[in-house]
């Protein structure tokens, strides 16, 4: 079945899509195609940019690149609808016979932002029933789509109802705990109980901010005494957190340029607070679009609504709000 993931930035979604190519191993019975969907506002920004310099560009390249496969390059004669799908049923018959396609669509919103921007250009109604055409009608062949938000594929009526809806959350404890303790074979750096329980709890165990902060805990360790060098203590993983607030720009600044400037005020006021606020504690601060900005902060799961409050759900991402200037 073709699949939807979703969950919030830097969380693993691509990861896991770029992953897949290798899980399938050799020989391939699945010729599984990463189409990175972030360039398609310089490449793509019509129909015929979409299926020739996205989608058919990348499928050549990566084919080759990944198994060696050397695909027909594609042509638009007349209709970029009709032209792409008999492009296809060639590259189907032709070259991958009996073998699975699947395209792994990463940054799905991306696409849909190039559409609202440029309604002229493309037929939306016409791509969605195609995208579910081909799952329900095409052998051997498969979508996994990825993208921040659950909504993001809302307006796609025709594949939504073809797809499975899959989250990606944080990590576990122990997947957590092996990510800082044991990240690779005989890792030397160990780490007290409390330094460990600190990083999750800064964290909540997402992936990426593990990464970083822990990067800056051994860069730090590094500094030491060669009798303090080896074991990671709860000041450590305190002194790097002004540190990380500033490398982890990846991910903290990314969900702060999701708002304009009346989210960000809202998200730094709850930052600041440090407690979890209620609707109308916020509604007597006079916030322009408060609701639309609550509503948004939760699809992105940067807050979290628990007894009719809002709170950050990440403790590193609300003490980067919280030093942003009002």
């Amino acid at each position: 079945a073709s699949i939807f993931l979703y969950g919030q930035h830097q969380i693993g979604k691509t990861s896991l899509l770029k992953n897949l190519i290798a899980l399938f191993g050799k020989p391939q019975q699945v010729v599984a195609l990463f189409i990175d969907l972030q360039g398609i506002a310089i490449a793509g920004n019509n129909i015929t940019g979409f299926f020739e310099n996205v989608l058919a560009y990348q499928i050549q390249s990566n084919a080759k690149q990944y198994y060696q496969i050397d695909l027909p390059k594609f042509t638009i004669t007349n209709d970029p609808y009709i032209d792409f799908n008999a492009w296809l049923d060639e590259i189907q018959q032709a070259y991958l016979k009996d073998k699975v396609l699947i395209l792994l669509l990463d940054e799905f919103s991306k696409l849909n932002a190039v559409i609202q921007e440029n309604e002229s250009q493309f037929d939306h109604g016409r791509l969605d029933d195609m995208l579910r055409f081909w799952i329900q009608n095409r052998d051997n062949f498969q979508f996994v789509v990825s993208s921040q938000r659950k909504i993001d594929v809302k307006s796609w009526s025709s594949l939504v109802n073809s797809i499975e809806a899959v989250p990606i959350s944080y990590l576990t404890e122990a997947e957590a705990k092996q990510l800082i303790e044991a990240p690779v074979k005989d890792f030397a750096l160990q780490y007290e109980s409390a330094a460990t329980e600190e990083i999750l709890r800064l964290t909540r165990r997402h992936p990426a901010l593990i990464k970083y902060l822990c990067k800056e805990i051994i860069a730090l360790k590094n500094t030491q005494n060669i009798e303090q060098r080896f074991l990671a203590n709860l000041q450590d993983v305190l002194v790097s957190i002004p540190k990380v607030l500033e490398t982890a720009m990846a991910v903290l600044s990314t969900n702060e340029a999701r708002f304009k400037e009346s989210g960000q005020q809202v998200l730094r006021y709850i930052a600041q607070q440090n407690k979890p606020i209620d609707l109308q504690t916020l509604k007597i601060q006079a916030f322009d679009d408060l609701e639309e900005n609550l509503e948004l902060a939760e699809q992105l799961a940067i807050l979290e609504k628990t007894e009719d409050k809002y709170q950050f759900q990440v403790e590193l991402l609300r003490l980067y709000f919280a030093q942003q200037k009002n």
